[in-house]
């Protein structure tokens, strides 16, 4: 089990590795966020993003801003094409089609939307989003 997991490891930075040369500290730095990019996502299962807290805490309630698809995509999709598929299976499962409504601006990890001028979404309230429906995708076990 633990050779699998270097193994693993070992093949995910050799795709997404940064290097830069003289500068040690901002290699640190670089590899630092190269690794939290590499640890939040899961290419495995469509059905859940990277929330606005990551790994760090819940203060977002499960939150998924378009900030990771304007920020982050781009790396996944430079390094690890099954990862940035998976989150936009994610963002497009959680977003349903609403013509001529409001787009929604983030989405909850349980597939919920909400969009600007509505009340605060959360586990707890339930979706904000005008027409939403619960995505077929977000039905599976």
């Amino acid at each position: 089990m633990l050779a699998a997991h270097e193994a693993a490891w070992d093949a995910r930075w050799t795709a997404s590795d940064v290097l830069i040369e003289g500068d040690d500290e901002s290699q640190r730095a670089v590899r630092f966020a190269v690794y939290h990019l590499t640890s939040t996502a899961n290419p495995e299962d469509d059905r859940i993003s990277i929330g606005a807290g990551a790994l760090t805490g819940d203060s977002y309630l499960g939150h998924v801003f378009w900030d990771t698809e304007i920020y982050l995509l781009p790396f996944y999709t430079a390094v690890w094409p099954g990862a940035a598929r998976a989150l936009l299976m994610a963002r497009a499962a959680g977003h349903p089609t609403r013509e001529g409504g409001l787009a929604s601006w983030d989405v909850l990890r349980r597939g919920c939307c909400t969009a600007p001028g509505r009340r605060p979404a959360s586990p707890l309230h339930g979706c904000t989003a005008p027409g939403h429906r619960k995505s077929p995708a977000r039905e599976r076990g």
